[in-house]
């Protein structure tokens, strides 16, 4: 019978291997950030964002002198980063039993477990969007949906646009499209280099790229439920220092215990530049 892991190169060699596949997985799993904006930093002190107040242009008469602008800033946001913590314990008996499934095993929960949270809390920041079109318990509708649009295209929101549903909610809008509102788009962009995004892309439609995610909630009162359209810059993701693995030793347990952490933030950026979009979110019959 094969002898048990016993040495530090043996385990190391284990756990690096379960280090690069969760951090693969957390990668590729992740829908929000891809989505919206990217910071980076190397400290956990909140991050404030500014905002130039908007100025107006004006006329002169030849000759004249225009009056000097304000150039100044508010904010527009603060985001504070979390530590994002997720533990295994692989015992022993576990390594020397079945080493090959504890490996992948381990990898492949630590990252889709760490990419859940991020990317649950990433689409809960809907729910605090100001400008909101649809009703709660009521089923979303493709005029919500161009309703929405038009609020973008007033606060002269730039593109791209991007669409985010709950499956149940995009389920809704599908029934409603006949041969008298032209179809959607059935073609994932060329742009959309992350697993995560060509998984869950569903459709381009009213300039928008349309996707599914399952980790908005449901369960708020009335039926109601949050997507939404958005500019990237709507939202930011912040990550302080990217996924960390270590390894401590519990003998009483005699077992190791394998800490995954990222420390990141999330935060609405810019209030103006999304719409979200409630409705109720149904299983279908």
């Amino acid at each position: 019978m094969a002898a048990p892991y016993s040495t530090t190169s043996e385990l190391n060699s284990l756990f690096s291997n379960i280090f690069e596949g969760a951090f693969f997985v957390q990668r590729q799993m992740e829908m929000i950030p891809r989505l919206v904006s990217n910071a980076s930093a190397r400290t956990m002190a909140p991050r404030i964002f500014p905002k130039y107040t908007q100025n107006t242009a004006g006329t002169v008469a030849e000759g004249g002198t225009p009056t000097p602008g304000t150039l100044a800033k508010t904010s527009a946001g603060t985001v504070t980063p979390v530590i994002y913590h997720h533990q295994f314990q692989l015992t022993d008996e576990r390594i020397m039993t079945d080493p090959d499934d504890a490996r992948r095993d381990a990898a492949r929960e630590s990252g889709m477990a760490i990419s859940t949270k991020i990317d649950a809390d990433g689409v809960a920041l809907f729910a605090s969007y100001t400008a909101v079109k649809g009703t709660g318990g009521s089923v979303l509708t493709l005029a919500n949906i161009a309703a929405a649009m038009a609020v973008l295209q007033h606060n002269s929101v730039p593109a791209p646009y991007y669409g985010v549903l709950h499956p149940f909610q995009w389920n809704d809008i599908l029934n409603q499209f006949t041969s008298v509102n032209v179809n959607p788009i059935n073609v994932t962009p060329g742009e959309l280099a992350n697993q995560a995004l060509r998984d869950y892309f569903v459709s381009r439609y009213l300039a928008v790229n349309w996707f599914m995610n399952a980790n908005i909630g449901t369960t708020g009162t009335a039926g109601t439920t949050f997507g939404a359209v958005f500019n990237p810059n709507a939202q930011v993701y912040d990550e302080r220092t990217p996924m960390t693995m270590e390894i401590a030793r519990d003998d009483s347990a005699r077992a190791f215990r394998i800490n995954t952490v990222i420390r990141a933030g999330q935060a609405i950026r810019r209030n103006e530049y999304a719409v979200k979009l409630r409705s109720r979110a149904f299983e279908p019959s």
